[in-house]
């Protein structure tokens, strides 16, 4: 009897962690049914994707940059994970696994704020300028408990296989880029959208940048505020010299 209340007791705490799960720091909406839908945040295009066997020379990049106050300023520190607030997910593969194949998370830091507005943006050289923290041909999430849902609200978890640094004196870049590989056999897309709200700090630039097969379109045109995906982070501040605190201006919210 002692052992079987012990399993339970091992169980409900298992369940009760998921549930809770969240990042350390996040750029998200408020957490709670406080936050509505087509108000408090938003929803457009896939985060992360894989197209059907049909679209096989689709290949997705979101570039992104996130000012240290969207996460409410974080210390000096390691990135060890990376966590995307989910609105609508769904898997193709007979296994229910979400996998990608390929997939790259890129993460930098920079002192720019936008890429600039119209059609000559300035990228950011992926070989030099951001550090591969995620790869894989195929990737497949480690986060079993996502399911196909909609209007999910949930963190989902994505370990970096390298910690990147984050320095709280610069800007955090975020690099998607995702493509298709027929080898996965899939009938139709496997995707995780993630939920978006409006950066209202930061009008008339542009920190949302996209890129659809060769073609490189700006999804914002400018001189409104910026949609950006709610994610957030894990810190590791152990063994970091030289931690120092930005001490934050108060504020109402994150955004």
């Amino acid at each position: 009897m002692k052992q079987l209340l012990f399993l339970i007791l091992i169980c409900l705490g298992s369940v009760s962690t998921q549930a809770q799960q969240k990042p350390q720091y996040f750029y998200a909406p408020k957490l709670d049914d406080s936050a509505h839908y087509g108000k408090t945040y938003f929803a457009t295009d896939a985060l992360i994707v894989q197209n059907n066997t049909n679209n096989i020379n689709n290949i997705h990049k979101y570039i992104f940059i996130y000012e240290p106050r969207n996460f409410n300023y974080p210390p000096k520190g390691k990135i060890t994970a990376l966590y995307v607030w989910v609105f609508l997910s769904n898997p193709d593969l007979a296994d229910g696994k979400y996998r990608f194949n390929p997939f790259a998370l890129r993460m930098g830091t920079t002192s720019r704020d936008s890429f600039g507005i119209g059609p000559n943006c300035t990228l950011f050289d992926e070989e030099k300028d951001l550090t591969t923290v995620i790869s894989g041909n195929p990737y497949t999430i480690p986060d079993t408990t996502l399911n196909p849902h909609y209007n999910f609200r949930k963190w989902i978890k994505l370990p970096l296989q390298v910690p990147f640094m984050f320095d709280p004196t610069k800007n955090l870049v975020v690099h998607h880029k995702n493509s298709n590989d027929s080898n996965l056999q899939q009938t139709a897309p496997t995707y995780i959208q993630s939920l978006f709200c409006f950066d209202s700090l930061t009008f008339n630039k542009v920190r949302f940048f996209g890129c659809r097969a060769n073609l490189k379109t700006v999804n914002n045109g400018g001189f409104v505020p910026t949609l950006l995906p709610c994610i957030g982070f894990d810190l590791d501040t152990t063994g970091v010299s030289e931690i120092e605190e930005v001490i934050s201006q108060p504020s109402k919210s994150h955004f």
